[in-house]
């Protein structure tokens, strides 16, 4: 796997969950090679965090009250093609996780999520993403 370089790189955490967030946020900037930019509640936020800040990442959960993540990740899309999203949810449904990668998220994660697993997913994102 090729280094990531100095600078970390953003990340965009979406869930509506405030303990969520939190926790991913702490467990994220730990690592030496990415940090947290931001947080949003919901869809509609996360849409509008993303136009103004372009991270690197997007973490967004599937189910969330007011705009879920599916058209969340459908409207980042819209707006950049070369948007990375890593889609979790609590569900494992199949037809979920085909609807949020047929949407451009690149990557799915069940929750609860194994802590190693997650960050090795999230490093793999950041690294494949880099031009």
């Amino acid at each position: 796997m090729k280094d990531l370089g100095e600078k970390k790189k953003s990340i965009l955490v979406v869930d509506d969950i405030p303990f969520t967030r939190n926790s991913l946020k702490e467990l994220i900037n730990k690592t030496d090679y990415a940090e947290v930019l931001a947080e949003a509640s919901n869809g509609v936020d996360a849409i509008n965090l993303y136009k103004e800040l372009k991270p690197d990442l997007v973490i967004m959960d599937i189910l969330m009250s007011d705009m879920g993540g599916i058209v969340a990740i459908e409207e980042i899309i819209k707006n950049d093609r070369k948007a990375v999203i890593l889609a979790v949810s609590g569900l494992d449904k199949s037809n979920l996780i085909e609807l949020a990668h047929k949407k451009g998220a690149k990557a799915f994660i069940k929750k609860p999520y194994k802590i190693d697993s997650l960050l090795k997913k999230i490093k793999e994102l950041l690294t494949n993403s880099e031009i």
